[in-house]
């Protein structure tokens, strides 16, 4: 269950002839952001027995309270949750949640200069403008889409993805 995010115009066509979509190219595709369980904000500690790089792999079991201050989870709805994030039901994709909650992660395809220098030539390095898209149309600045991203926590920003195609 995730976001896909993409600089906006990837599927422009390259001539009146042809349709193009360039949505999984690395010039294009800036990453992907994914429920990824429980975690402790206040330590920030994954709950995973794999730890954050094992939030994905599906092979794990979870700790039912966080390792290091021994916090549960407080039950979260659609409204408020990272599910809930995915699905469309929770629209506050900036808030910065405290105690043992559910996360996102995000996955690279883009490097932050190539996304910075994407953003300088295609729209002239203005903040302000709506130049990041995500795969259900919902439009971002970038000082939003930078938002976003400071609400996952950095070990669940995972950048083994950089260059290469994926959804």
């Amino acid at each position: 269950m995730g976001t896909n995010y993409y600089i906006k115009g990837y599927d422009a066509p390259i001539d009146e002839q042809e349709q193009n979509d360039n949505r999984w190219s690395p010039e294009w595709h800036i990453g992907k952001r994914s429920a990824a369980g429980l975690f402790c904000f206040d330590c920030g500690l994954s709950l995973c027995l794999g730890g954050a790089k094992g939030v994905h792999q599906g092979k794990y079991e979870w700790h039912n309270e966080c390792p290091n201050c021994g916090m549960t989870y407080k039950k979260e709805g659609l409204e408020d949750s990272s599910a809930g994030l995915e699905l469309g039901f929770n629209k506050d994709y900036k808030a910065l949640k405290t105690g043992v909650s559910t996360a996102s992660s995000f996955s690279f395809a883009m490097k932050w200069e190539d996304i910075d220098r994407n953003l300088e030539q295609k729209f002239d390095n203005d903040m302000t403008v709506k130049c990041i898209i995500d795969e259900y149309g919902r439009e971002f600045s970038y000082t939003e889409f930078k938002d976003l991203i400071l609400a996952i926590p950095t070990d669940l920003q995972f950048y083994y993805s950089l260059g290469q195609k994926f959804s």
